[in-house]
């Protein structure tokens, strides 16, 4: 049954600061092509901040700042789902793989306030009018970082494809126009409206009626599938990342990555004397660090010739975290660990050093026996600690060093009835192009030594670097 609305008078306006609204009512012989739900499955494939209605309905709603009441009302109006999205990255993404799940959904509905900062509403509208460029920003958006990464141009295209447009009433306080939007909306033709919303001196005209469901099979993807094939990104400012990954060699271009899309180029010099494009304080998180642990191409060193060599020298030089004074390099033309020689600016220690030797202690041993007495005294510490940093020693060398500190997280795993241990090491700084795939290596071999020792279960191992960068050319 279709339900008729009651037309304004087409000299009714609906009015707030920034944005007017007018509906009239014109009719049209454009062919309604019926509606139907698929399997009865009135589901989407990702979870969020919104709720679900008819699934039958032309229309979704976004709301990009929370506001509960107009997400009622959209839903007692008869949207297909309403909610809110702050983030113009992952929660653009999944609004669009949910749209394109369903293919009834035919127009998107922005109303309210924008999400301060990122623009969630104003990515949406511009991804619709414009895509998206080459590096997966939206072309024209103003927010901070609206880059679709985590999801095919297949289905970005099938969104633009779907939804005949993007009706921006954000700025517009009055409820009953949104209420308006959805009834209009779900129309047959000849019940067809005329909407125009003028802002900043411009007007835009749609016309509001049900076209029917979009003539292509509904695709059934979620981010959760691209976290387990691929891993994902999302940047939230500029000073605010994550990076969740199967592996360290899925983790590894998608770090490269959001570095150099969303960095910033740094105008100043280091304290190297170098220029670097660079995002502070990235978490970067690899469910089993232990497995597919080499990224195809990375080579560490120049002179290593092929894939076996990289992989020895990795392996040498996590090696090197477990001894005092150890370096990798050619030994009669095979890759080995040597005596590490005093370098000319100061630096006389190694990772190793401070792991094995510094304060005398071998930390390695030490933390090894501390996750043993946490899973005989079935206790999950958070205390168990391998430590780097030494303030005195730091007035004596010219830097500080990278790597600052590896915490242990032994925890039980009930579903399995056994132990797993998981790790997180604390970069302050962190050149992600050329060190990161041989520091995670190591910082994995660590989980998996120590693991060993306990009968502990290797977990998963994070990373957060205060500074991830990449050094440019100038």
């Amino acid at each position: 049954m279709v339900l008729i609305i009651d037309i304004p008078s087409s000299g009714t306006l609906y009015s707030s600061k920034d944005v007017k609204v007018k509906f009239s009512k014109i009719g049209t012989n454009k062919k309604f092509a019926g509606k139907f739900k698929d399997k009865d499955d009135n589901s989407y494939p990702e979870r969020g901040t919104y709720s679900q209605g008819n699934p039958l309905s032309p229309v979704s709603v976004v709301i990009p700042m929370p506001d509960k009441k107009a997400i009622q009302c959209a839903i007692e109006a008869g949207a297909a789902m309403a909610g809110s999205v702050v983030t113009a990255n992952i929660g653009v993404e999944k609004i669009i793989l949910n749209v394109i799940s369903n293919p009834n959904i035919r127009y998107i509905v922005l109303f309210g306030k924008d999400s301060s900062g990122h623009f969630s509403g104003d990515a949406i509208y511009n991804l619709h009018k414009n895509g998206v460029d080459e590096n997966r920003k939206v072309i024209g958006s103003k927010g901070l970082t609206p880059y679709l990464k985590n999801i095919s141009i297949d289905a970005i295209d099938r969104f633009r494809e779907q939804i005949i447009t993007v009706i921006d009433v954000m700025g517009m306080d009055d409820i009953s126009v949104l209420e308006n939007v959805i009834h209009f909306t779900i129309q047959e033709p000849e019940n067809a409206v005329k909407m125009d919303i003028s802002r900043d001196g411009d007007i835009e005209s749609f016309t509001l009626f049900d076209p029917g469901r979009f003539d292509k099979e509904p695709i059934r993807v979620s981010i959760t599938d691209t976290i387990q094939s691929n891993g994902l990104h999302e940047t939230l400012t500029h000073y605010s990342s994550s990076i969740v990954a199967p592996s360290i060699a899925k983790a590894y271009p998608l770090l490269i990555d959001a570095v150099m899309s969303a960095g910033l180029e740094q105008d100043l010099s280091d304290e190297r004397l170098s220029f670097t494009r660079e995002l502070l304080n990235v978490t970067v998180h690899i469910d089993k660090p232990l497995e597919d642990m080499v990224p195809p191409g990375y080579k560490p060193e120049a002179w290593l010739k092929d894939s076996d060599e990289v992989q020895q020298y990795l392996g040498k030089y996590a090696n090197t975290y477990f001894n005092g004074d150890m370096a990798v390099g050619l030994e009669n033309g095979k890759i080995s660990n040597v005596k590490k020689k005093k370098g000319k600016e100061g630096m006389e220690y190694t990772y190793g050093y401070f792991i094995q030797k510094h304060y005398e202690v071998q930390q390695i041993l030490k933390v090894a026996n501390e996750v043993a007495d946490s899973i005989k005294n079935k206790e999950p510490s958070r205390r168990i600690l391998i430590s780097l940093p030494d303030p005195k020693i730091f007035k004596k060398v010219s830097e500080v060093p990278c790597f600052i500190d590896y915490q242990l997280f032994p925890r039980y795993n009930s579903l399995d009835d056994v132990w797993e241990l998981h790790a997180t090491a604390h970069m302050r700084s962190h050149d992600v192009k050329n060190a990161f795939p041989a520091n995670a290596y190591a910082f994995a071999t660590i989980l998996d030594k120590i693991s060993s020792i306990t009968g502990c279960r290797p977990g998963t191992l994070t990373m957060f670097l205060g500074s991830a960068h990449v050094y440019l050319n100038r």
